[in-house]
């Protein structure tokens, strides 16, 4: 319980830097709008939950991610907190910081998050992601 709560990977290997370049790598794919790449690091069943409230499915995903009406310029993640469940769960909490436009507009958010990252096939898939609301700019 005590490793849990400190983040400290069980010790058949699994690492906290393992889940986080799976998680910098998944944030670069849908930065490059790479749908092969994002694919492989979302499980099958993946579903994301928006601050609004809105599921998405891994197909909806995966269709934003091919979107080039919106263009990130910034995608990654901060703060960061790993804890593990046994060797092939691990959750991540964290800020998401994003930047970029639409056809429209121009947009900066950083959105706190949480992350369930489980271990399939050697690799390290998200099978489900939530995002809060944006945290509000500093006055």
């Amino acid at each position: 319980m005590i490793s849990a709560a400190l983040g400290i990977a069980p010790s058949i290997g699994a690492t906290r830097e393992d889940v986080l370049a799976a998680d910098a790598t998944l944030n670069h794919a849908v930065l490059m709008h790479d749908t092969r790449t994002t694919g492989d690091y979302i499980t099958d069943d993946y579903t994301l939950t928006l601050g609004s409230g809105k599921l998405m499915t891994r197909a909806a995903f995966l269709a934003l991610v091919a979107d080039r009406s919106v263009t990130l310029t910034v995608n990654h993640s901060h703060d960061e907190r790993v804890r593990f469940y046994g060797a092939s769960t691990a959750i991540v909490t964290g800020v998401v910081e994003e930047a970029g436009r639409t056809d429209t507009n121009a947009f900066y958010m950083q959105v706190p998050f949480t992350d369930t990252w489980v271990l399939q096939g050697g690799r390290w898939r998200q099978a489900a992601g939530h995002g809060s609301a944006p945290l509000k700019k500093p006055s």
